[in-house]
């Protein structure tokens, strides 16, 4: 294969070229077009290649009958064009910016002059050394208890001081701790580094991966970091609130068919709407909380609050779920009672639906059927009796609530009449 023919076989060049002469004739037209111009490739094409160490510009231009001059980074067809300079009898470029790495000069020409004589000039420009400031942020190594602000220290150790540690500081106070480093680098030099608590390898970042290191590449500008010790974001976890509504509805305080049940609390972002997922009348939401923080939160009836005032969960640390009852109502020992010898079946029911107390004292019982509108369709006073059978082939097929009250004590249940 001829040299120079393709890219694959490009003849190396160091530079700058100066005045640099050559030929396309005796090569083949490989190529139709690059990503810089297509019109210069009509004719017979020549390949040189060049590397830059770091990022810098480049300058330069050819003269020749229709010749096209075409710097890429890459194979034709997947390049990327970084310079170009065709015309008539040439033409020139100035000030292209260019990174560090491999490239191809690809001259050719177009039709009526399917070979040429060319000569061209191609030189590179360092760009300005640039300074680099790293910044670490401990916030959360400090919620982990990881870390101590004001006592512990964070240093990093990098390729640039040899590995020998250099400590960061926390100026403002926010927990983010900056280095700057003293020496100025190339554009396209790459930095590798890792940061430590109290220059202790132990607790270096990624200490399990003996050669896991940060990398940063010098940019033309903006070269500072934003890096998260050890990559650890603070953990999240699920709390789920719920509030049980049986005692608020059997004190006519809450109707779940016309009321609704909302909560407000400390968190980012809008909380989900509480619903009762299983028919106990306990309304539920998620909402999700970073590790260690605390929750102020109070529930409400229709955006009105409970008279609790604000309730606090304490410092979150794993997924959690906290039951209270609405109001923290001081009956709530004797519902759980009532509701505990309480039995009710079949549910759903066709035709009847039995209600049996256990061991309930029902001298001074009713037991109440209420429709989704909160409509009283049944009420029946126990009179002493332990159980009582109710006919409900009389009722819509649908949801009711079964209200039983006995004394200061009340119990909501829901059944259903099929």
């Amino acid at each position: 294969m001829l040299e120079g023919d393709l890219v694959e076989t490009a003849l190396p060049v160091e530079l700058p070229l100066v005045d640099f002469a050559g030929t396309t004739a005796g090569f083949n037209h490989d190529y139709d077009a690059t990503s810089c111009d297509y019109i210069f490739m009509e004719g017979s094409d020549v390949c040189y290649t060049f590397s830059v160490p770091y990022g810098g510009t480049i300058t330069g231009g050819i003269t020749g009958e229709y010749a096209g001059m075409h710097i890429i980074k890459g194979k034709p067809g997947s390049d990327a064009c970084i310079a170009f300079a065709g015309g008539v009898t040439g033409d020139t470029f100035t000030d292209q910016t260019i990174e560090p790495g491999d490239y191809y000069i690809i001259v050719s020409t177009k039709l009526p002059s399917n070979e040429i004589d060319f000569v061209m000039s191609l030189d590179y420009t360092v760009a300005a050394k640039q300074t680099v400031t790293l910044n670490v942020d401990m916030n959360t190594q400090i919620t982990l208890g990881n870390f101590v602000a004001g006592t512990d220290v964070v240093d990093v150790v990098g390729d640039f001081n040899l590995w020998e540690g250099a400590e960061l500081a926390d100026t403002d106070g926010d927990n983010i701790y900056t280095y700057e480093i003293p020496t100025d680098f190339f554009v396209g030099e790459e930095l590798n580094y890792k940061y430590r608590i109290n220059a202790d390898w132990d607790k270096a970042e990624f200490s399990n991966d003996i050669y896991g290191a940060r990398e940063w590449t010098v940019l033309t500008e903006g070269n500072v970091t934003n890096d998260l010790f050890n990559d650890v974001a603070t953990p999240t976890f699920d709390v789920t609130f719920k509030v049980v509504m049986t005692r608020q509805i059997g004190l006519g305080n809450f109707d779940p068919a016309a009321n609704t049940v909302g909560i407000t609390a400390s968190v980012t972002g809008d909380i989900p709407t509480l619903t009762d997922n299983d028919g106990t009348f306990t309304y539920m939401t998620t909402v999700s909380v970073e590790y260690g923080d605390d929750i102020t939160y109070v529930f409400n009836i229709d955006a009105t609050d409970e008279e609790t005032g604000n309730r606090v969960t304490g410092a979150i640390t794993d997924n959690t779920v906290i039951t209270v009852w609405y109001n923290n109502d001081d009956k709530v020992n004797i519902d759980v009672d009532l509701a505990s010898n309480l039995s009710i079946y079949p549910n759903p029911a066709t035709s009847e639906l039995t209600v049996a107390f256990g061991l309930v004292n029902t001298a001074n019982t009713t037991v109440q059927i209420v429709d989704i509108s909160g409509q009283v369709v049944k009420s029946i006073d126990m009179n002493s009796r332990s159980l009582v059978n109710v006919d409900v082939t009389e009722y819509a097929k649908g949801v009711y609530y079964l209200k039983v009250t006995n004394g200061e004590s009340v119990s909501v249940q829901k059944v259903v009449i099929q």
